[in-house]
């Protein structure tokens, strides 16, 4: 009879035993198992408060029950505010139902959403922002993590090169505008001056009418400095011609040049012709001074 309450209560103690050992273990699981989750927590917060763009964290109703410092300055609230705060206090008008929409969406399918949208910040400035929205689950629930960028530099500089672009499409379109009045011009050179001079080149007797020939020059030459010969013309001057061209230019008596270029007077006469010539000045009206600074124009 002692024996087997012996062995009976070897038994119950010998359970006992393996229920306090069992009991141990989930204890210490579960201890474990919190330690875990708080780590992984302060990771998170850790993450949330060192993000750049701005976060939000929404319940299933849409209140916000955790916000970052980025979001704090670029909304102007304090954490506390914010997280008092409801979305009419964040969104206005079109954007507050835009986002209530993708919150519900986000929820509802697990899609997620990123696109632009305003933000309200505290004392009603508004900010352009790039969102995006993501359901994340914690502690068997479902939450809408929410990113905010602030877009405002990048806007101002996008509307800047919009005004850029529509000033360059103007200068284009004046360009344009000239190129075809140059076209008319030397059309209207051809037609009216040109062709009549050209028909009348030849004599009855077959020969080359000189007058004619050398006024035809003389308007293909003028012609020529309209559109752009002058410059042509100024590359083939010699140094010491561009030198004489410049002391022109500012007035200098063919005396005051050749005293100052140590020349005589003859020669600074000879080089004037020679400028006029390659200038293809052929009309004696033709100011040279005032033509080489109109050059520089």
């Amino acid at each position: 009879m002692s024996g087997n309450l012996s062995s009976l209560i070897w038994g119950i103690t010998t359970i006992m035993a393996v229920f306090l050992v069992l009991a141990f273990c989930i204890i210490a699981l579960v201890l474990y198992q919190n330690r875990k989750a708080r780590e992984c927590e302060d990771q998170f917060r850790l993450l949330f408060s060192r993000v750049f763009d701005a976060l939000l964290l929404f319940d299933s109703e849409g209140n916000i029950v955790r916000a970052n410092e980025a979001s704090c300055r670029l909304l102007r609230y304090g954490e506390e505010q914010l997280l008092r705060s409801r979305l009419e206090n964040l969104f206005h008008g079109v954007s507050l139902s835009k986002f209530r929409q993708e919150l519900q969406n986000v929820l509802a399918t697990g899609a997620e959403f990123l696109g632009e949208i305003k933000l309200s910040a505290n004392g009603g400035n508004e900010i352009e922002t790039e969102a995006g929205c993501k359901v994340i689950r914690m502690a068997h629930q479902d939450f809408v993590l929410a990113s905010f960028r602030d877009l405002t530099a990048r806007k101002e500089i996008e509307r800047e090169l919009e005004g850029k672009n529509a000033a360059l499409k103007e200068v284009l379109a004046n360009i344009e505008e000239e190129k075809i009045e140059v076209k008319k011009k030397f059309g209207e050179s051809i037609d009216q001056v040109l062709l009549p001079m050209a028909r009348k080149l030849a004599n009855e007797d077959g020969t080359l009418n000189q007058g004619y020939f050398k006024a035809l020059e003389d308007t293909m030459a003028e012609i020529s400095l309209s559109f752009g010969g002058l410059d042509r013309a100024f590359a083939r001057l010699s140094p010491r011609e561009i030198e004489v061209c410049r002391l022109i230019k500012t007035g200098a008596t063919n005396k005051e040049i050749a005293r100052s270029l140590n020349l005589s007077y003859k020669t600074v006469t000879k080089h004037r012709e020679r400028i006029r010539k390659k200038l293809v000045i052929i009309k004696k009206g033709i100011n040279l001074s005032t033509l080489l600074r109109e050059g520089d124009t």
